[in-house]
C-alpha cells in the first residue's frame, strides 16, 4: 500500500531509532475476509502491550500491496483509542511499542543520608 505524506513531514528525519526489540506480534493485513477479526485481535494486543508497560516486545501491523486504505486508518484509530504514545511507520509496517524506562538520575540512585 502506497501512502504519501505532505511536504512538512520531509523536514523530519527519515528514520529515528527505536529501542532494539526482537519480539513482535505480527498482524498481517492483506485484504481478505478475516481482516476485521485481525484488526480486533490487534487492538487487544496493543491494549495488552500498553497496560503491561513492557518495552521488550511490540505489535507490528504489516500492510500488503492489497491492503485497503480503511485498514490503515483503522490501525491509526487503534493507536489513538488505546493511547499508544510510541508508534512508527517502517516501509509497509506500523510498529507499536512502549517507551523504554528512563534511567534514574544519579542523585536518586544513592540512598538518602541518615539523619542523627
Amino acid at each position: 500500500m502506497q501512502v504519501a505524506f505532505p511536504d512538512r513531514f520531509e523536514k523530519l528525519p527519515a528514520r529515528f531509532d527505536l529501542p532494539h526489540i526482537e519480539r513482535f506480534v505480527v498482524i498481517n493485513l492483506d485484504n481478505d475476509k478475516e481482516d476485521k477479526i485481525k484488526l480486533d485481535s490487534g487492538q487487544l494486543r496493543v491494549r495488552e502491550l500498553i497496560l503491561s508497560q513492557d518495552s521488550t516486545w511490540g505489535v507490528k501491523f504489516h500492510f500488503s500491496d492489497y491492503s485497503k486504505y480503511w485498514e490503515f486508518i483503522r490501525v491509526l484509530d487503534i493507536c489513538k483509542i488505546e493511547r499508544a504514545c510510541c508508534f512508527r511507520f517502517d516501509h509497509d509496517d506500523l510498529i507499536v511499542i512502549n517507551r523504554p524506562p528512563r534511567p534514574k538520575p544519579a542523585n536518586e540512585l544513592s540512598p538518602p543520608p541518615l539523619m542523627m
